[in-house]
């Protein structure tokens, strides 16, 4: 009597949830995640480190295990280990790329899905992510003094954005679901329910591009003398901040300088200060229960609860503030890093909705096949699967910051000291202005920990 119903549902479920630990199953990432972003905000960077469990790469999280640890690596000022996880989740993308050219299978993973949730599915990093993963790889090779290689990086990610910008311009009438995907969903009290997530994403074009990314590639073209591509790059920041004005004020000196016009300082006395400022962690996804109306095939409306990720609220930006050669710079926000996970999860919500609500007609089969063979007994054990097994996948790259910022300026060469106040504390750092050189100060900090590296471009 009992055999027979565990039988239907485990034969079921575990042959598609083997790379799928039970977790993930039950637990949603943003839960999970909890221990790691409290070490992060200790500045205890080993035990964050070690609180990812890094498995084989058929793993459904390989990827983003593998960047959460490189982000955390280079935390840590280990650039070495974080260029090999990065290196790593790089080639993983490829490969899944390649799979998916040629169609390779994956009917064990939507059959886990399907009968469990979508964390049974692999996390590919999406664009965004892949642009960043690109970014903080180019900081690790100027970490490591190699230029060239940093360089290489940048154009990666530039190549990224430029998918990730001809993704939004496809037609979205190519994602409009037929009416059999629909399963009769009333979208008109989906959108009413579910929330717009408009103030985490703002502009339209915040959701596609980072700025965090702009600013450091043109700061590398520059360096380069690749003075244009620098200059399209500060007009692209410019366009998602149009009251920055550092960005405003470095157009204006490059398009001046691709100009041929005359210099706005002596770069043989006076050298260039950049900073560039992360601040906090990025705010994980939520789980939220939606009780939705879906129209059966006899016009019968019934209500399903299904759990959805969402973006509630983000952290406000407190502007950084530097004290330097007596006067007070204050940050200037170039990148908000939940603007994009936002918009990617704004447009491949109505997806999401499908794909639970084809699991729950799924999982109810299960349960009346159970209670058919089970009695009570299989109807309570399929109906409990059923409940513990609603999860929404919350899954992102959660080690990224929260925003970015940016302080510009142009000072006489030598040695010099300045202060960082951050949340009402001094963190004083000394730097060396050099002639014919930009000073970019790298800046990060989240809870106890506030470090800084000093590049020369």
């Amino acid at each position: 009597m009992f055999k027979r119903p565990f039988i239907v549902l485990l034969s079921l479920v575990l042959s598609g949830c083997a790379n799928l630990s039970l977790s993930n199953m039950f637990n949603t990432y943003s839960d999970q995640y909890q221990q790691t972003r409290i070490a992060l905000n200790s500045n205890n960077l080993e035990a964050a480190q070690l609180s990812i469990n890094l498995n084989t790469p058929s793993d459904t999280n390989y990827q983003l295990d593998l960047v959460e640890k490189g982000k955390i690596a280079q935390l840590a000022q280990n650039y070495k280990q974080s260029l090999e996880y990065f290196n790593l989740a790089i080639e993983k993308q490829k490969n899944e790329q390649l799979k998916a050219q040629i169609q390779i299978s994956k009917t064990g993973e939507q059959i886990g899905a399907l009968l469990s949730n979508d964390n049974a599915l692999a996390y590919n990093l999406p664009l965004h992510e892949q642009v960043l993963v690109h970014t903080y790889q180019a900081i690790n090779y100027l970490s490591e003094k190699n230029n060239e290689a940093a360089m290489v990086e940048i154009r990666q990610a530039h190549i990224v954005q430029s998918q990730l910008l001809q993704q939004q311009n496809l037609d979205l009438s190519a994602r409009v679901l037929s009416d059999e995907q629909n399963f009769g969903i009333d979208w008109h009290s989906v959108n009413q329910a579910y929330p717009k997530m408009d103030d985490v994403i703002g502009s339209k074009l915040n959701g596609v591009q980072n700025g965090f990314m702009l600013v450091l590639s043109a700061l590398m073209y520059e360096s380069a003398g690749q003075i244009d591509d620098a200059l399209i790059d500060l007009k692209a920041a410019l366009v998602l901040y149009p009251n920055n004005p550092y960005l405003r004020t470095e157009v204006e000196r490059l398009s001046a300088r691709q100009a041929g016009g005359k210099a706005s300082y002596n770069s043989n006395t006076h050298g260039r200060l950049v900073i560039l400022y992360e601040q906090d962690l990025i705010t994980p996804k939520e789980e939220l229960m939606l009780r939705l109306p879906i129209y059966t095939s006899s016009g019968d409306m019934r209500f399903y609860s299904v759990a959805l990720p969402t973006y509630q609220y983000i952290t406000p930006t407190r502007p950084l503030s530097v004290q330097f050669n007596d006067k007070m710079l204050q940050g200037s926000e170039i990148a908000k890093f939940n603007a994009q996970a936002a918009a990617n999860l704004k447009d491949n919500i109505s997806l999401l909705i499908t794909r639970q609500l084809g699991r729950l007609i799924a999982k109810e089969q299960v349960r009346r096949t159970m209670a058919k063979e089970g009695g009570d007994v299989g109807n309570v054990i399929a109906a409990l699967y059923n409940l513990a097994s609603e999860r929404a996948d919350t899954r992102s790259w959660l080690s990224l910051p929260n925003n970015a910022q940016i302080v510009s300026s142009i000072e006489p060469i030598g040695t010099a000291n300045l202060a960082l106040l951050i949340d009402g504390h001094q963190h004083p750092v000394s730097i060396e202005i050099k002639p014919n050189s930009t000073l970019l100060l790298l800046v990060k900090s989240n809870g106890q920990m506030v470090q800084n590296n000093i590049y020369y471009l």
